[in-house]
């Protein structure tokens, strides 16, 4: 049986790749518009920093989990609450359904990656007393 810390570097691996194949065959599309009548406009450079900061978040946190990080997990949690709320603030948009089903199975993994992290054995690995690694203790 394989080690659960495998097991777990193996499914954050499998975000990393899901989400890079995504941005990948995401075509580029109009920013600051508002997609349809229920969306919020959102400048250009608003759109811009929000992306830039998501991305460097989302590499945090898939780097914090692959590492076990102590505050991976709760970073995670927030980068799905962000998530949730930039998609409110740039409203609906077309996508190819093969894109709508990359980011539904990313969506699903990612979640399924945040309740393994959350749960035993692999909850362990985050609480894991890191003085040790550290020289002098500290």
């Amino acid at each position: 049986m394989p080690a659960p810390s495998r097991v777990f570097r193996a499914l954050v691996a499998a975000n990393v790749a899901l989400f890079a194949l995504e941005w990948l065959l995401t075509p580029a599309r109009g920013v600051g518009a508002p997609a349809g009548p229920d969306a919020l406009a959102v400048p250009v450079r608003t759109a811009h920093i929000l992306g830039w900061a998501g991305l460097v978040l989302a590499a945090t946190v898939f780097a914090g989990l692959f590492l076990f990080w102590r505050h991976a997990r709760w970073l995670a949690l927030a980068l799905c609450a962000l998530g949730c709320v930039v998609t409110l603030l740039l409203g609906p948009n077309e996508e190819p359904a093969f894109l709508a089903a990359l980011d539904q199975l990313g969506a699903l993994l990612f979640g399924a990656t945040i309740a393994i992290a959350y749960l035993p054995p692999v909850r362990e690995l985050f609480r894991a007393d890191t003085r040790d690694s550290q020289p002098n203790g500290r």
